[in-house]
């Protein structure tokens, strides 16, 4: 993940939009250089459904800060420029997005 993501300013290989998650408007980052979706530790305690409990583990910055990422909420509503999906996110310490939208879900619309 760049540091950028981390710290919540979009610059290139990202992209900033608004979506909804869980029926929630949020400000999503698409980027191509993380490896899973993830959702703001703060935005994922609005949800209804409970948080599972994964293996910790910890996502390396582009600027080195080290985030520990646990847990995860699974099967989450989005709706993103008109298309709708189902997105697991991990948890993290986020800054400036609610979501961040990696390779998995890039993954799910275009064939990388």
């Amino acid at each position: 993940m760049s540091a950028d993501a981390a710290t919540g300013v979009a610059s290139s290989g990202t992209l900033h939009f608004s979506a909804e998650v869980e029926g929630r408007p949020a400000i999503t980052l698409v980027h191509n250089g993380a490896s899973l979706n993830f959702v703001g530790k703060g935005f994922g305690a609005t949800f209804k459904q409970e948080a599972t409990r994964v293996r910790a583990f910890t996502v390396r910055a582009a600027n080195g800060a080290e985030l520990r990422c646990n847990p995860q909420h699974c099967g989450v509503s989005l709706r993103i420029q008109g298309l709708k999906g189902i997105v697991d996110l991990n948890v993290l310490p986020l800054q400036g997005f609610d979501v961040i939208l990696g390779v998995p879900w890039l993954r799910s619309w275009v064939r990388l």
